[in-house]
């Protein structure tokens, strides 16, 4: 393979334990870069650094890294040049350089110094290189010996742009997700199954994990709170999948959500609005890789000042809070798969605790708010019931169905709540993709309950005469005697490529105004600030978790009788020269 797209023409399933695992030498190494397909037509779509982003006939959106050009003879060279470079570093510098005695904060100048010893010797093997080839050599051996190879570049070079990287393969092209471009096939790849293992090992050794034939599945946290998963034969038939989901040193703002198109600055000032209500239940839909996590993470910029909010996530802490003015107590629970092992071969069981088992300790806690990674199972039976008490969740929900199937799904087995627990849910949040592969808020919901009150006249009437008209096909729901309508107050359209404002009646906006003793008038005004503080965000680039933290403490605690002048001297003062 010399170049991106060729991965396409090797067999997924290739596996053969004594052929792969024999491949590659401890010196070799781990990874190749790959050049541009000559002959295709391509789109350079965005640039920066030395990253830039092309769509390549016949390869779509590829993310490239600038290498200069090295032929065979030039990764033959480097192998060499790096069994001497890690004889030096295993000499002299073990204790400096050792990839279990730093952290992520130091990881420059260790390789910094790395690439140093590799570019001496480089210059007593090679003196003949040019200056520019022995640079480059330099730095891949330093990548390669003290670094993650390949993940390197992507990982710690890059981490704010994207999101996921995806291995599918021993030797074929490594994936990315990219915030703005979306999956993106790189130019760089694994030169054998046995470098992956290296690599992998390499990531997982300060955590105390292996991946090899007796632990072929790894889940682990990393310690800047990325996420990874990997697996190997015989669990992967390729000889090598992982993912690693990483965690940007900037977090997901509703701002960024905006800047991305993901929403709308109106739609996130409603939900702005309905998280402060404190007792409106939330659920963020979508089918993988949609941004659930990330979009829950967001809406927790909004938790009014001086909650007690307790978080619970399943092994891996995802969920980032701006703290500076609510007491946060994160909660982590294992799988409960983890949990019935243990139990069955008579494991103390003392430290194992499920979603489940957190979220009924958190109830025990007097929270003011329950904040769910993700609700799967039976726990959802323990979140409904405590907002029967009187504590509302936020949680995300793995559903690629709009509409009402998302009540069917939390009625039915495995979650299996109650007719009249269900009830208590107010609004869904559904995220996807459009055509062009963006992430969107496809549609965001009112759930509107009969036993609640809440269904309009002409809804109780199409049941009443059991002749349900074709356009509430998706937006009705029965059990029994109760009924629910699905209320869509916002939605995007596929077609026009813009998000839809169905001007509806929405209840959760009246309850606000009964709430806070506001007129309709008065709830939208305040609809209206909002959306133009959210909008001076992003305009004024201000999205950092930090930035936006502050303007909306800083707003929640401007009297409502000040709040129109706070917002003309916010654009007053935010206006750009």
């Amino acid at each position: 393979m010399r170049y991106v797209g060729d991965g396409k023409s090797v067999p997924t399933v290739i596996y053969k334990e004594t052929a792969l695992s024999s491949m590659g030498s401890p010196s070799s190494i781990s990874f190749r870069a790959l050049e541009l397909p000559p002959n295709k037509q391509s789109k350079e779509l965005d640039k920066y650094g030395r990253v830039s982003i092309y769509n390549i006939e016949d390869v779509g959106r590829t993310y490239y890294i600038l290498f200069p050009k090295m032929i065979p003879e030039d990764w033959q060279a480097a192998e060499v040049v790096k069994h001497y470079t890690t004889a030096r570093i295993a000499e002299k510098y073990v204790e400096q350089l050792h990839p279990e005695k730093f952290d992520i904060e130091t990881r420059s100048a260790v390789l910094s110094k790395a690439k140093e010893i590799a570019l001496e010797m480089c210059n007593l093997i090679y003196p003949q290189l040019p200056a520019q080839k022995k640079n480059i050599i330099s730095e891949v051996i330093a990548t390669d010996t003290v670094g993650f190879g390949p993940i390197e570049y992507l990982w710690i070079n890059d981490r704010d742009n994207l999101e996921e990287i995806e291995v599918d393969h021993p030797i074929r092209e490594i994936y990315v997700y990219h915030r703005k471009h979306g999956r993106c096939v790189t130019n760089l790849r694994f030169a054998n199954e046995r470098s992956f293992r290296r690599i992998m090992n390499a990531i997982l050794r300060p955590l105390g994990k292996q991946l090899d034939p007796m632990h072929p599945v790894v889940d682990a946290q990393l310690p800047d709170g990325s996420r990874l998963h990997a697996q190997i034969y015989p669990a992967s038939l390729t000889g090598a999948t992982a993912n690693i989901r990483l965690l940007g040193t900037d977090p997901w703002t509703f701002a960024k959500m905006i800047k991305f198109g993901t929403a709308t600055p109106e739609i996130g000032a409603f939900l702005w609005m309905i998280v402060e209500l404190q007792n409106a239940q939330i659920v963020v839909t979508g089918a993988p890789a949609t941004g659930k996590t990330s979009m829950l993470s967001s809406l927790l910029v909004f938790i009014p000042r001086g909650e007690r909010v307790v978080s619970i996530e399943e092994e891996i802490n995802e969920l980032r809070f701006y703290d500076k003015f609510i007491n946060w107590i994160p909660l982590i629970g294992v799988y409960k798969e983890k949990k019935e092992e243990a139990l069955k071969r008579g494991i103390e069981v003392s430290m194992l605790r499920t979603v489940l088992d957190q979220i009924t300790n958190a109830l025990r806690m007097r929270p003011d708010r329950l904040v769910v990674g993700e609700t799967r199972g039976e726990e959802a039976v323990e979140l409904f019931s405590g907002a029967n008490w009187g504590i509302p969740f936020m949680t995300t929900l793995h559903s690629q169905e709009m509409g009402t199937a998302v009540i069917k799904r939390i009625s039915n087995p495995p979650m299996s709540v109650p007719t009249n627990m269900i009830t208590m849910l107010d609004l869904v949040l559904t995220l996807g993709t459009d055509v062009d592969k963006k992430r969107r808020i496809m549609q965001c919901s009112e759930i509107l309950w009969r036993s609640r009150g809440q269904l309009p006249d002409k809804i109780e009437s199409a049941l009443k005469s059991k002749n349900l008209p074709s356009s509430l096909y998706g937006k009705v729901w029965q059990e029994g005697e109760e009924a629910a309508y699905l209320n869509t107050l916002y939605e995007f359209n596929d077609r026009s490529k813009s998000f839809v404002d169905n001007d509806a009646d929405s209840v959760l906006m009246q309850r606000f105004g009964d709430r806070f003793g506001l007129s309709e008038k008065q709830v939208y005004e305040e609809l209206d600030r909002r959306t133009e503080i959210l909008s001076y965000l992003v305009q004024n680039d201000k999205t950092s978790f930090e930035e936006m933290g502050k303007i909306i403490y800083d707003y929640s605690n401007t009297p409502a009788d000040q709040r129109d002048a706070f917002v003309a001297s916010l654009k007053k003062g935010g206006k750009k020269k």
